[in-house]
């Protein structure tokens, strides 16, 4: 490997290294803002927290009840509305999810857990705060009504329902405000996919919803299912899609509150590999909020939580309906709907996703031939080796003839060492007669890069990389094949995490550093000799830091392409030179 090309890759490392800083010094976190009439933004007071926001609204429901009843008859029953009646819960199985509904609010999903998938506990995914989720709420006679912890009539005694059997199954959920006013709420649920539908039906309530507009809300956050907490967390962010502007939220630290006013599509919340979506279906929201609170625990951040509302036109004697998907954060199975989710997923900036795409496409093919995507990974990682060889093949062919050059080149050095014009001249006229082109080195690194990034960005995101074994000790391509952890205590390295996978890598990359064509130096130039040294011995050690935290998916893939490098450099020399 000549020296250009190991500073190549040397500010390769660097970019992937400082990505995720580039991203947030471009894409700070927005201010708190809300949107009034007008469109006007306005900024959010944060500093209350969402529970104590929540203690504050039971405060003031109660303190004012008495007073707004003396000014108008309110038609509400509310000892039925907010009563200690008895909850009950149904339990639904299908093939992909099983969930426990409850009559609180009309439909609390207690769980929803995942059959397919595994959290870093072992146990099946079930990632839904059961605290409290879907939620109606609405202002009438001047009284907002939060329906979260209203109890709900069921329309089924039923206790256990399994959709393998029925296919789909549908219960109603019905609140009687009074002799001819009653809010039914209809869930739906299928057998075959992670989305459920509800019906929400406002029954004889006339005009007499204040600014004829209601909205549904999901009022918990999502749970993290990974070992990594804190590479989970990285990713738990709240979107909205208004019009066809994705509109992407993330709090750090304390709390903070977005509004939007527009044709709202969806809202979305998502930890690292799954994700809810909220999706109207007769009609578009008219606008939308989006709340987070992040939580830390001995400085350290350790959980963070979104709230989704979105504001919906209130028609009377007219449903509305809902699609709810709580799954993973799968391309093929976002791809199925028409409501554009798949642009939750980071593919990278906008110039490599056609690339990113192309390879998560060329995984999920090779994977139909191969059923292991550790060998899946060699697989790829021969592709694209074989893709690139006549480029490897030019730049090494370029390094021989550098040979020839260097000679010629040092005496047109000295030659016109005060004439850097006339040196420039010679050096190109040398340049043309041996057909020896400078740029030759770099070719293959300018190559690499539209591949190594997204690459990166499918092996450190992909949801079918998340916990795939290869072999032996690699249990999950997804993370560091970590086998012990030594406590060392010294600055910036902590507890060093033993990866055997990077070890191999470090090797291989020093056994390659030995056998690459380097460029011809000036044995009399001592920098020369420094540079060549750094290049054999401090380049694999600063890739092993580099790549030790790296998912071992992409470790095995670049060890498995420097093996292959070796291989076609041996070949080229045998043939090449001779």
């Amino acid at each position: 490997m000549d020296r250009k090309t190991i500073i190549g890759m040397i500010l390769i490392a660097v970019i992937i290294i400082a990505w995720p800083f580039y991203t947030k010094l471009i894409s700070p976190e927005p201010v708190p803002v809300k949107y009034v009439n007008g469109g006007v933004a306005v900024k959010v007071d944060t500093s209350v927290s969402i529970s104590e926001k929540r203690d504050s609204a039971t405060a003031k429901k109660a303190a004012v009840s008495d007073i707004q009843k003396t000014k108008t008859e309110i038609p509400i029953k509310e000892n039925a509305l907010w009563s200690n009646a008895p909850e009950k819960v149904i339990s639904i199985k299908s093939k992909l999810f099983t969930t426990r509904i409850s009559n609180k609010s009309g439909g609390t999903i207690k769980e929803w857990v995942l059959q397919n998938y595994k959290d870093g506990t072992g146990s099946k995914v079930n990632f839904i705060d059961s605290h409290k989720n879907i939620n109606f709420s609405f202002n009438y006679h001047n009284q907002v009504i939060n329906l979260s912890d209203a109890v709900f009539e069921a329309s089924s005694n039923q206790s256990e329902i399994d959709l393998d059997y029925v296919g789909s199954w549908s219960i109603s959920y019905t609140l009687v405000f009074d002799q001819t006013r009653s809010i039914e709420q209809t869930f739906t649920f299928y057998n075959d996919r992670y989305d459920f539908d509800v019906d929400v039906e406002f029954k004889n309530f006339g005009d007499e919803v204040i600014n004829s507009e209601y909205q549904l809300q999901w009022l918990s956050g999502l749970r993290s299912t990974e070992k990594d907490l804190h590479g989970d967390l990285t990713y738990f962010k709240a979107y909205s899609l208004l019009g066809d502007e994705k509109e992407e939220f993330d709090v750090t630290e304390n709390s903070s509150e977005l509004a939007f006013s527009g044709l709202t599509k969806w809202l979305a919340s998502r930890t690292k590999y799954f994700v809810l979506f909220i999706i109207p279906q007769e009609k578009d929201g008219t606008g939308c909020k989006l709340r987070g609170e992040a939580f830390t625990k001995n400085g350290a951040l350790d959980k963070k939580e979104y709230l989704l509302s979105m504001s919906m036109k209130f028609e009377s004697n007219k449903k509305d309906r809902f699609k709810f998907y709580i799954g993973p954060m799968d391309f093929s199975t976002l791809n199925k709907y028409d409501e554009n989710l798949t642009v939750i997923m980071e593919w990278g900036w906008a110039i490599i996703r056609p690339i990113t795409k192309a390879i998560l496409y060329t995984f999920n093919f090779l994977y139909g031939i191969i059923p292991n995507y550790g060998w899946v990974i060699i697989v790829f990682a021969l592709l694209v080796r074989i893709v690139l060889y006549p480029l490897t093949h030019k730049s090494f062919v370029g390094m021989q003839k550098m040979k020839e050059v260097m000679p010629k080149q040092r005496e047109i050095q000295k030659k016109f060492k005060d004439n850097p014009t006339k040196m420039q001249q010679e050096m190109m006229k040398l340049y043309k007669e041996v057909g020896y082109n400078p740029l030759s080195g770099c070719l293959i690194m300018f190559i690499q890069l539209p591949i190594l990034f997204p690459i990166y960005q499918v092996f450190n995101e992909s949801l079918d990389l998340r916990q795939a074994p290869f072999f032996g000790w690699i249990k999950d391509l997804s993370i560091p094949d970590t086998v012990g952890i030594l406590h060392t205590g010294l600055p910036f390295i902590g507890d060093f995490h033993v990866n055997p996978l990077p070890i191999i890598m470090t090797v291989l990359t020093f056994i390659q550093q030995k056998i690459a064509p380097m460029t011809p130096m000036d044995t009399s130039d001592p920098s020369q000799k420094f540079n060549q040294k750094f290049l054999l011995y401090g380049m694999p050690i600063m890739f092993f830091f580099l790549f030790n935290n790296f998912a071992s998916g992409l470790v095995l893939y670049w060890t498995m392409f420097n093996v292959l490098t070796m291989a076609q450099q041996l070949l080229m020399a045998k043939h090449v030179i001779k």
